[in-house]
């Protein structure tokens, strides 16, 4: 980057002088004069390479805004990026606690129905046996009372 200022910053002088500068030309070289200084002489392959230089500076320093503009851009992307897969992971989170919940309810209510149906069995075989055991007792009450 520093290499294409400098270049640049030489190919913009020359370009002055040039535009500004009194100026004789010959066959192999261009002489501008500016007054106080020595004579600059180049020839006019290496004054067409500087004018070359000099777009192609330019428009390398169009491509480097671009190229800077458009990282700005996605680093905003990238944050984005960042705060949904934070709010994602958020999301999960409390979707698997919600589902850990979910799990101990029903665990919690299949323990339940089963100490039911336990008391249920318990309470039906206890009413077997009770009327069971009457209807033995009304039986023999029965045959003894007949017998005698």
């Amino acid at each position: 980057m520093k290499h294409i200022k400098k270049i640049l910053g030489f190919v913009m002088v020359i370009s002055l002088l040039l535009m500004f500068g009194e100026t004789s030309y010959s066959a192999q070289n261009v002489q501008i004069k500016i007054p106080n200084t020595d004579n600059v002489c180049f020839t006019e392959a290496d004054a067409s390479r500087l004018v070359v230089e000099l777009e192609k500076g330019r428009i390398i320093q169009q491509n480097l805004d671009l190229l800077e503009k458009s990282n700005v851009e996605l680093a905003k992307q990238n944050q984005l990026l960042s705060d949904q897969i934070k709010l994602t992971n958020e999301e999960l989170a409390s979707a698997n606690n919600l589902l850990k919940t979910n799990e101990d309810l029903n665990n919690q209510k299949v323990k339940n129905l089963n100490d039911q149906l336990k008391q249920a069995e318990k309470t039906r075989w206890a009413s077997l046996f009770e009327s069971g055991g009457v209807g033995v007792l009304v039986g023999v009450i029965v045959t003894l009372l007949l017998v005698h």
